[in-house]
């Protein structure tokens, strides 16, 4: 149901926000569990839907599929089941340019992925927005949430923050837009909300976020932020005075709602992108038996197996030097001592194996432990040609190196 519309509706009253600020703006969402936060999200996310608003989620929670109970174009990007496409590294490109280019909506749920993997994900997308809009600047907005987790008030400034906080500053400018969703406006880096240019305040009864409150809209409303009932909260944007509002309730379905024991059936979201969907899933990483990780393993343990060998070549040298020449082939033999001659059959097994294609020699011919050293040695030397050249094929297929 597209519109054509320069602003969006988020109240039963008639209250709206420009579309160009938001999607070009720096806004802030923001209450305590149960508060209406998520719902005034999702407001905005159906609203900016209906008017074709180019736009990615980035979904800590998996609350926003949905949203594609209604809206069909919508690409959910995750690793459930229900999924269009599966969510990896390798897709994040092609799914930001027709993201961008093509005005494709977007929600990429990591809410199962672990916090580095989450991270690396989200931080190649929004890198990868920014540049991009600067050569083709073209409204469009990253909302995110549980946003204190990647821009926190206190703790290190990783790369994924930096490129958050670029964007707050710089990405308006090139038409990119960011909307930040959190429940603890006090755990979120004050760089970022200062930079807001549009934000809703939900209720809040922690002493600590009041103070947040109190530096952003002043002492008046920290005082009544917690008199706001489910749904209410203070609108404060840079071209209308700050207002008490309530907000009107979503129309799809509540994917984050606490479960009761009669949750309605959930529907059936399929996503109609079925050729962008197709081409996602087209991409594929590196295979696994050429991870380097795999690859260094096998090198280390070849390398330890040549030790082995060289350190008994050692001992049996040693050995020899040690003992007269015998010429009974009895007493050569018994001189090894029985360990040594299992020990020495374990290791020179496939010398033996060739010696077998040779001339069988005579019983009665004496042990020469020198010949069989100089076996021994040929054998490691193959051995180690071997591996290097397993090992450089291997490279040369991960950096397809041309030989």
């Amino acid at each position: 149901m597209p519109q054509n519309s320069t602003t969006i509706t988020i109240t039963e009253d008639g209250i709206t926000l420009p579309i160009t600020s938001i999607l070009t703006g720096r806004g802030f969402i923001t209450g305590k569990s149960g508060s209406g936060k998520s719902n005034t999200a999702s407001v905005v996310i159906e609203e900016l839907l209906k008017n074709r608003c180019p736009l990615l989620i980035i979904d800590t929670d998996g609350e926003y599929r949905g949203l594609k109970e209604q809206f069909k174009e919508l690409i959910h990007m995750g690793q459930q089941q229900e999924s269009d496409v599966e969510l990896t590294l390798d897709r994040v490109d092609l799914i930001t340019d027709h993201a961008l280019l093509e005005g494709a909506p977007v929600i990429l749920d990591v809410s199962t992925f672990e916090t580095d993997q989450a991270k690396s994900i989200i931080n190649e997308v929004v890198t990868l927005l920014f540049h991009k809009e600067k050569e083709h600047r073209k409204q469009f907005l990253i909302i995110i949430e549980e946003i204190h987790e990647f821009i926190p008030q206190q703790g290190g400034v990783d790369k994924l923050a930096q490129n958050i906080i670029r964007i707050a500053k710089r990405g308006r400018k090139r038409g990119l837009g960011i909307c930040g969703i959190s429940q603890r406006p006090s755990a979120v880096d004050k760089d970022f909300i200062t930079q807001c240019n549009w934000s809703v305040w939900h209720r809040f009864t922690w002493a600590t976020d009041f103070k947040a409150v109190s530096q952003t809209l002043g002492t008046n409303y920290a005082n009544e932020i917690s008199t706001l009932e489910t749904g209410e909260a203070f609108l404060a944007t840079d071209w209308e005075p700050t207002r008490r509002i309530l907000l009107k309730q979503k129309e799809t379905f509540d994917e984050g709602a606490t479960p009761h024991e009669a949750d309605p059936i959930r529907p059936n979201f399929k996503s109609d992108q079925n050729e962008l969907i197709e081409q996602l899933r087209s991409i594929e990483g590196p295979p696994p038996e050429l991870d380097p990780d795999t690859l260094r393993t096998e090198l280390t343990s070849k390398n330890s197996r040549i030790k082995d060998l060289e350190h008994r070549i050692l001992e049996l040298k040693a050995e020899l030097e040690s003992k007269p020449p015998s010429s009974s082939p009895n007493s050569s033999t018994s001189s090894l001592g029985k360990n040594d001659n299992n020990t020495l059959e374990g290791s020179m097994d496939s010398i033996r194996l060739n010696q077998k294609k040779q001339t069988i020699p005579d019983s009665s011919q004496e042990f020469n432990p020198i010949w069989e050293i100089g076996q021994l040695i040929l054998y490691v030397w193959r051995e180690f040609i071997h591996i290097f050249l397993l090992v450089l094929v291997k490279i040369k297929h991960i950096f397809k190196i041309k030989l």
